[in-house]
């Protein structure tokens, strides 16, 4: 198979088709989860299948009070070459002490298994989240070429 290469209006008009699909079901989720390096493009929920989120409850192995998706409705594109998709800013508020958030997913449902993609927090951020604390999290997504 040879291999080629998506070309900017190719990468536009991805974008253009997920920003549309975003809009028609109402938006998507946000998650946080406990992966401490970038999951590999296998990985999934539950966290056996690679994925772990943190939860309200104990069916997960990060238990964290008051955590839930938090649904991001408005994403605005950007276009040109590598375009994306932002999100607005979601919070999730702490309480108590939530342990071991290392980063954030994007989802299609408020407790489904169906991340669409993943990323981690930058190693300068603090994993430990206390009482009062916000989360800020501003999903994005990009559409790019690798070499």
């Amino acid at each position: 198979m040879a291999n080629g290469i998506l070309v900017c209006s190719g990468q536009n008009w991805i974008i253009d088709s997920i920003k549309t699909k975003i809009d028609t079901d109402g938006g998507l989720y946000v998650g946080l989860m406990s992966n401490i390096v970038q999951t590999t493009v296998e990985a999934q929920l539950p966290y056996s299948s690679g994925i772990i989120e943190i939860t309200d409850s104990s069916d997960g192995p990060e238990i964290c009070s008051g955590y839930s998706r938090q649904l991001c409705v408005n994403w605005i594109k950007t276009g040109g070459v590598d375009p994306y998709l932002i999100g607005d800013t979601v919070t999730f508020e702490v309480s108590g002490t939530w342990l071991n958030v290392y980063g954030y997913f994007v989802s299609k449902t408020l407790t489904g298994n169906d991340v669409l993609w993943t990323e981690t927090f930058p190693s300068d951020v603090e994993e430990i989240k206390y009482n009062g604390d916000q989360i800020l999290i501003t999903p994005k997504y990009q559409q790019s070429f690798e070499n």
